[in-house]
């Protein structure tokens, strides 16, 4: 099954091939045009389930939230997953997608908004598998942004992401910035994200970005911003992840690290590709090579 038109829901949720999938949905592609609506929105689904499997968002395609929900997600195959995505893929290095929001509470991932605790986003170990994708929290939205997920509280593993990874404004403490997912764990139970790389390979001539931007120099208000995870929270785990050659690493009023801004995790055998990854603190940023802060509080 294929979309090539425009997807509008004024007053609720859509997806590019059905709203809502508690079954399976295989080799379906999004080829394109604009998708919008309130509360989710997903290249493939707004809401998943069940399982996705080898399907794509592909060609310059634009995801954009239109009217707040207290809640939103956008994902490029779903705004929020508790089912199974396997090596599904979005944009390609020559047109990336751009998801984007201008509503507060604004969860963005290259795959998906949300992976929940029973989520799965699985590569398959397929070196293919990379989303390419321009993230953007507009004005002074606030908001989680990922390369994969927005917030991620179930389990990633064997994914590349690249593209730009923009934060709004200003944003303080709830939300994380992250070359994989703004935010990993809850605080409660166990999130994985494993072998997973940002890559900072070029996108149409520039390199691999991320960048957010804090409120004030108090610790509440800087903004958390990592290359794989913005927050990396207790019962979150980070194993085997790669920050690619070429990436950057950006913060104003910021928790900033290469991996993790802010850390209360496990972060275990990773690498970053020291010589040409750059991690800087624009004004008044709490920087570390691999993380910003390192606690259990």
């Amino acid at each position: 099954s294929e979309n090539s038109g425009e997807v509008t829901a004024a007053n609720g949720e859509a997806g590019g091939i059905c709203w809502e999938n508690s079954g399976t949905v295989t080799g379906c592609r999004t080829l394109g045009g604009t998708l919008s609506g309130q509360g989710a929105l997903g290249g493939i689904a707004a809401a998943n389930y069940g399982r996705i499997e080898d399907s794509s968002l592909l060609s310059k395609a634009e995801l954009a939230i239109m009217g707040g929900q207290p809640e939103n997600y956008i994902g490029g195959i779903a705004g929020r997953n508790t089912g199974v995505i396997v090596t599904s893929k979005v944009g390609s290095k020559t047109a990336p997608v751009r998801l984007s929001s201008d509503e507060d509470n604004s969860n963005v991932g290259g795959v998906a908004g949300y992976n929940g605790p029973e989520g799965r986003v699985d590569g398959m170990k397929a070196p293919e598998t990379v989303c390419y994708a321009d993230i953007i929290l507009e004005g002074k939205a606030q908001g989680n942004l990922g390369g994969i997920a927005g917030v991620n509280e179930g389990t990633i593993s064997y994914y590349g992401a690249a593209g730009r990874i923009q934060g709004s404004q200003a944003q303080g403490q709830p939300y994380g910035i992250g070359g994989i997912a703004g935010v990993n764990g809850n605080g409660t139970n166990t999130a994985v994200i494993r072998n997973c790389t940002y890559q900072g390979e070029s996108l149409k001539g520039g390199k691999g970005s991320i960048h957010g931007n804090g409120i004030s120099t108090t610790s509440e208000d800087l903004a958390r911003v990592g290359g794989i995870t913005g927050q990396n929270l207790l019962g979150g785990e980070i194993r085997q992840c790669t920050i690619g050659g070429g990436s950057s690493i950006t913060g104003s009023l910021s928790y900033l690290g290469g991996l993790a801004g802010y850390n209360q995790g496990l972060i275990q055998d990773c690498i970053e590709q020291t010589e040409s990854v750059v991690v800087q603190g624009i004004k008044s940023s709490c920087v570390g090579g691999a993380v910003g802060y390192n606690g259990d509080d």
